[in-house]
């Protein structure tokens, strides 16, 4: 367990001194702060080395997590770009301990993900850490929804340590990750650590629209202009309204309102003075009930179509976020049976034509009302996505290569990127899901949500 508030220490070592860092940390752990967490890269090295000599006696009083696997500038050897491998997380970790002055850490985190590094190999050497005593639970940053399921799917199925957290930015400002992180986390049982909880200051009421920053604040200085000026201040003042009429500070809600989503274990706020610490902890101390829930979500702007990511095959294409409803399964599966000979024959279709490369990849078979996606050369995952709509029954096949990198190389998401045409056309609001157990990983990995349950509902566009 941890406290509601942790403390984000990048600012030590670079806008607080060794004096003001202790002053900050001996003041929250008296108020009941458990959390700290830093990295490596965070005055390259000098707030670990702050944070350790504050804590000195305390240690054992708190939980301290910190980060590794981004740039250190040659410090920790050369990377060659794989700074979630085997050989610069060990020594990564190692520098680590030395700053802190400890000879182990309650959070380890993987600062940012590692395109270049299998996530096998990360995870092992995580459990190797773990193992060893090191580190006592190993968690994630700045990773996907999608990425998050393919390493606890990894992690899983090879029985080694598994992300316990996962911290990225979220806000009731920027609450992007509700589209598909937060819904993983719950999924996983992972714990949402979010960082940027005030927007950078915008939801600590000291700016408004068309005023200048106050003199001395954050965004008054001059690389921080650009966010003052492009700030959406229509987000900011509904916000500013719901707090006035609950009679709260823009603080509180900030703070205990995040603190209240789901999935979040605890809020991650940046401080450089004890004052901070003390209005940030207050914050946390106001519990919204169901009403206040409700009626803060209703503050939000209605939602984009979500960003549009380039495939490796190049196509531009907006990709459908899957929601389960398994509360609605009984309903549905009643007045949709499943096409049971539809789904017989993509099964023979497919595996009749084992072996063979297609070159169409969606052919529309009319007279089954039946889409397919056409095979690969080689050995093949096989599973079966039963759709109905608008415009009746239809039946999707989808298919892979085995493959142990098929995650990174993104075949998974050009399959989805494939169908996703069919779907719409089919005008397509829920998705029944026929699999083997192996393909658990192939359809977490492509976004389905929860699929033992079966029964899925489309729900706003987002990027995996």
């Amino acid at each position: 367990m941890v406290s509601v508030v942790g403390i984000g220490c990048n600012a030590f070592g670079s806008r607080v001194d060794e004096a003001g860092t202790k002053e900050v940390v001996h003041a929250a752990v008296d108020a009941g702060v458990t959390l700290f967490d830093t990295a490596d890269t965070y005055g390259t090295g000098a707030s670990e080395v702050l944070l350790g000599r504050a804590l000195g006696a305390r240690r054992g009083d708190v939980v301290l997590a910190t980060k590794g696997g981004m740039d250190m500038g040659g410090a920790n050897g050369p990377d060659w770009g794989a700074r979630a491998s085997r050989r610069y997380l060990r020594r990564a970790l190692e520098a680590s301990l030395t700053r802190l002055g400890t000879d182990y850490v309650d959070l380890y985190q993987l600062h940012t993900p590692d395109r270049v590094t299998p996530v096998e190999e990360t995870l092992s050497v995580m459990d190797d850490f773990v193992r060893e005593g090191k580190v006592r639970y190993a968690g994630c940053s700045n990773f996907t929804a999608w990425e998050l399921v393919d390493a606890d799917w990894t992690a899983r199925t090879a029985g080694t340590t598994a992300f316990v957290s996962a911290q990225n930015e979220y806000s009731l400002y920027n609450r992007a990750a509700e589209a598909e992180l937060v819904p993983a986390c719950e999924a996983l049982d992972v714990g949402l650590l979010p960082y940027f909880p005030l927007a950078y200051g915008l939801l600590t009421g000291k700016y408004a629209r068309g005023q200048a920053a106050p003199e001395g604040s954050r965004l008054a200085a001059d690389n921080q202009a650009a966010r003052l000026a492009n700030a959406d201040w229509d987000r900011v003042e509904a916000l500013e309204a719901y707090a006035r009429d609950r009679g709260r500070s823009m603080l509180e809600v900030a703070i205990g309102g995040l603190a209240a989503q789901p999935a979040v274990a605890s809020v991650i706020a940046g401080v450089t003075r004890v004052e901070q610490v003390h209005a940030n902890v207050a914050a946390a101390e106001w519990e919204p009930t169901d009403d206040d829930l409700e009626a803060l979500d209703a503050t939000r702007r209605p939602p984009s179509a979500g960003p549009i990511r380039r495939s490796r095959l190049g196509r531009r294409r907006d990709v459908g976020s899957v929601t389960t409803m398994a509360a609605e399964t009984a309903d549905v599966r009643s007045r949709f049976p499943v096409d049971d000979d539809a789904l017989s024959a993509l099964h023979a279709r497919a595996f009749g034509t084992r072996g063979s490369t297609t070159s169409s990849w969606s052919r529309r078979l009319a007279r089954h009302s039946i889409a397919w996606v056409g095979a690969f050369d080689g050995p093949r995952l096989v599973g079966f996505v039963h759709a109905v709509g608008d415009g009746g029954a239809h039946a999707f096949l989808l298919d892979t290569v085995v493959d142990p990198s098929w995650q990174r190389r993104g075949i998974g998401l050009a399959i989805v990127d494939r169908i996703q045409d069919d779907v719409a056309a089919a005008g397509v609001t829920w998705l029944h899901v026929d699999f083997e157990p192996h393909l658990a990983g192939f359809y977490a990995a492509c976004g389905f949500r929860d699929t033992s349950a079966g029964l899925m509902r489309l729900g706003q566009p987002a990027a995996f």
